[in-house]
This record gives C-alpha cells, structure tokens and sequence, in this order.
C-alpha cells in the first residue's frame, strides 16, 4: 500500500495535482500490486516520453514495459486499464 501511495504521490507531481488525493484501492495484495505496477510503468512511459520524445529507443522500451504491466493488471483483475 506504501508503494502505492508512492506512485499516485509522484504522478500527482507530474501532472501538478495534489498528492493528497483521498484513495482507497482494494483487492487482494496481487491486485493491488499489479496495478502498482502498471501504474508506476505509466509513469516511466510518460517521463521517457517528455525527455526524449516518441522516437526514442527509451520511450519505446519503456512502452514495451507499460503493455506488459498493463498485461499483468488485466489478467489479474479483470479489468481494462484506462490509461494507455
């Protein structure tokens, strides 16, 4: 749960939102780490993307690494992930 409230702290700072954001996620500790993962993979994607652009090996590789977070988060939940 530390981690992800780590992770909606950050993207919060990226997007210039308030890291106080009321959140409760629930789901057995899979789910909600699969969707840690995921979402923590959209903000690396989202960085490599405003640093280098979308021709860039590192945003490509770091697009690869989001699809399978996202992959993971699907599987494991049941659910559409809605950001990429």
């Amino acid at each position: 749960m530390v981690l992800l409230r780590l992770a909606v702290s950050i993207l919060g700072r990226a997007f210039g939102v308030s890291s106080d954001i009321p959140l409760k996620i629930r789901g057995s500790r899979s789910e909600v780490e699969s969707f840690t993962k995921a979402l923590a993979a959209e903000k690396r994607y989202l960085e490599a993307y405003r640093d280098y652009g979308l021709d860039s090996a590192a945003t490509y590789k770091s697009r690869h690494s989001l699809d399978a977070a996202v992959k993971g988060f699907e599987r494991k939940n049941g659910l559409k992930w809605t950001f990429a």
